[in-house]
């Protein structure tokens, strides 16, 4: 790949170097060139080079004469090679005018002090090349060879150039088929590689080697792998193929964040086969995953599997179906860091009875954005490519919608090999699509298994770096027995859209999920989901539960467990509250004026008498409240912390029952 950076560049600096350039210039300008001769080629560019390891093809101004050659560089100036000082002049021109042409000069040791150091070669050959078609190629045919061959010049016509200039003349003639092809196209796209290409003749060599070998650091490469990463395209498959595929317990998984709707695709696969065993986690650990849960898990099914396929054989019964393994990944997962996990099962008899058949991703497409186009988090990280073989998108009723359209450019340009399906609920009827998902070669295939080699290295080893989904995100699980009010429930959760705020903001609730009854219906519990992104809610009633706990998952910013529960319990009847007793200081100015309107025809003290307006006295004081009014107020108090004692004792006799008790 660096064989075209060159080691060494020479540069005219010097005062003496700088006027010979202008001497030889002035020199060519004035075509005072009878000691040379005729000027036959005058600045053609040409592309002059030598055999050195140091030296790569640079374009310079050629001037050829009837006795010597100029050479004429930007960089190292002016080189004047007179023909007396060559050996041997010899051309190549492949027998075809489509060929790079090659002028080769011989020169001798007297001539080396006068080269720029990096063109000089142990052979003192200095190579001119002639781009065919080109302005120098016609002179160079026209007049230059005739002159040489009818001068006394040993002129010589290779068949074949020397081994040392062989690489060198494959990578000038694939830079010029390069640019002839590619001179009409666009920049950009196709062109763009041809033309780099031309320039780097190694370049796809190169590639090949650095799509294995780049990456990996200093994690070794498994040497099972590497016959498969270095196989070539069109060469024969070394896919690991199993004997009887008996013999290993097939996995399906699939991953999603929250809202994908990944347990509805589950269920539609369960209905496909009668021997399925679904590993899921239980609701308050959905956020990450438990090791050794699914370790447990597996060991447990790979010895029920071990048994059902004993006792099958013992039978000799021959079974239509197989037993598999269908496991949904928590929410915010690493897809690859979950596979690792499988396949790094501490029990090796456990481990090696299993295999993943392949990996599904469902994606909502209006689920998948928070704001300002930032994804949910490990969004991204379960499409991960070399794990991924299908991603499902679910909720898309319309396939030209711009969610649908820009998640999907997304989604490709992070796995450019997954197989694409659209699903309106995640049910899918379709068999090919049901035999696509429950592939158990998929995940093992050639392609996949470079891809997670390459683009994960270390996995296979248990050594996969990940990172955690951001320390903004968390969930809360709320365990609680008493029911909640239906109407107040729906109310509140729905009201959750529009309470989200821009941003990373503390307690926005992305998402709810769980199990809960309604004290319309105690007896019947009910699964609930709401995804707050699209404000979708569902309520389906589940007739296999029989625990009388509840439970709600609540995924968010910071979301507080303590504010959770007072959301929670607004949505159950509230707990009656104990009224406090009344005193004159405690009363309003409404009461005071339901009193008074209520007193101010009552008989006046003597000494008093009501204008209609006004209470008046013998002393000529007015006042416009009446004069007893302290004892109405006494009264009134009287009567209504009479009723406040009875309503505090009626909530004293009937206690409270917290949804949480």
């Amino acid at each position: 790949l660096t064989r075209n950076i060159p080691r060494c560049i020479s540069f005219a600096v010097a005062t003496a170097d700088v006027e010979k350039y202008k001497h030889v210039q002035k020199f060519i300008d004035n075509q005072d060139g009878h000691q040379y001769g005729e000027l036959l080629m005058s600045g053609e560019t040409v592309k002059v080079c030598s055999t050195s390891s140091v030296n790569i093809p640079e374009s310079v101004s050629l001037y050829m004469m009837e006795r010597a050659v100029i050479i004429m560089s930007s960089t190292f100036g002016a080189v004047i090679v007179p023909y007396s000082q060559l050996t041997d002049i010899s051309y190549c021109d492949g027998n075809s005018p489509s060929a790079v042409m090659i002028l080769l000069l011989t020169y001798k040791p007297s001539l080396i002090q006068y080269l720029p150091k990096h063109i000089v070669s142990a052979d003192r050959m200095l190579v001119l090349a002639f781009d065919p078609k080109s302005s120098a190629y016609k002179h160079l045919y026209a007049k230059v060879l005739p002159s040489l061959k009818a001068s006394q010049t040993k002129l010589k016509s290779l068949d074949n150039l020397p081994q040392l200039l062989q690489s060198v003349h494959d990578g000038l003639q694939k830079q010029y088929d390069v640019h002839v092809h590619t001179v009409v196209a666009p920049i950009g796209g196709t062109r763009s590689v041809k033309v780099s290409q031309g320039l780097f003749p190694e370049l796809f060599g190169f590639f090949g080697h650095l799509s294995v070998s780049s990456g990996h650091g200093d994690i070794p490469l498994p040497a099972t792998e590497v016959r498969r990463l270095t196989r070539q395209s069109g060469t024969q498959s070394a896919t690991v193929t199993v004997e009887d595929d008996r013999n290993r317990l097939a996995i399906t998984i699939i991953a999603g964040t929250f809202g994908s709707h990944k347990d509805t695709l589950a269920m539609a696969l369960v209905k496909n086969t009668d021997h399925w065993v679904v590993i899921e986690q239980p609701l308050n650990q959905s956020l990450s995953f438990d090791t050794q849960y699914y370790h447990k898990e597996l060991t447990a099914c790979v010895n029920a599997w071990k048994q059902w396929k004993t006792q099958q054989e013992s039978e000799e019964f021959e079974d239509d179906g197989r037993m598999r393994v269908l496991i949904i990944t928590p929410h915010f997962t690493d897809i690859a860091q979950f596979v690792q996990l499988i396949c790094q099962h501490p029990e090796y008899s456990v481990s090696h009875s299993m295999r993943i058949g392949s990996v599904i991703a469902c994606v909502d497409p209006i689920n998948s954005f928070m704001f300002h186009k930032r994804t949910i988090p490990k969004l991204l990280e379960q499409l991960t490519p070399g794990f991924v073989n299908n991603v499902l998108f679910i909720g898309v009723f319309d396939t030209k919608c711009n969610e649908f359209v820009e998640m999907q450019k997304l989604v490709r340009s992070v796995n450019e090999e997954a197989a694409f399906f659209v699903a309106n609920t995640g049910e899918i009827n379709r068999a090919t699509d049901i035999e696509t998902f429950l592939s158990e070669t998929a995940f093992t295939q050639d392609q996949m298994v470079k891809t997670r080699l390459q683009t994960s290295p270390g996995w296979m080893m248990g050594k996969y770096q990940y990172t955690n989904p951001g320390s903004a995100f968390n969930s809360v699980c709320l365990k609680f027995k008493q029911p909640v009010e239906h109407n107040k429930f729906v109310a509140r959760i729905k009201g959750m859209k529009s309470a989200l705020k821009p941003g990373i903001c503390d307690n926005n609730i992305f998402y709810v999920e769980g199990g809960l009854t309604f004290s319309d219906n105690p007896s019947k519990q009910f699964d609930i989901q709401y995804i707050s992104l699209t404000g979708k809610f569902s309520e389906t009633a589940d007739t296999s539960h029989t625990s009388p706990n509840s439970e709600l998952l609540f995924i968010g910013c910071n979301v507080q467990e303590d504010k959770m529960k007072e959301w929670l319990r607004s949505c159950t009847k509230p707990k009656p509250e104990k009224k406090k007793l009344k005193v004159k200081e405690t009363l309003t100015k409404h009461e005071l004026k339901n009193i008074h309107s209520k007193h101010h025809l009552d008989p006046l003290p003597e000494g008093y008498f009501y204008n209609g307006s006004q209470y008046v006295s013998l002393f000529g004081d007015r006042s416009s409240t009446h004069p007893n009014m302290d004892a109405f107020i006494d009264v009134y108090l009287k009567e209504e912390n009479a009723s406040i004692l009875i309503h505090n004792a009626n909530v004293d006799s009937q206690p409270y029952v917290d949804v949480f008790d």
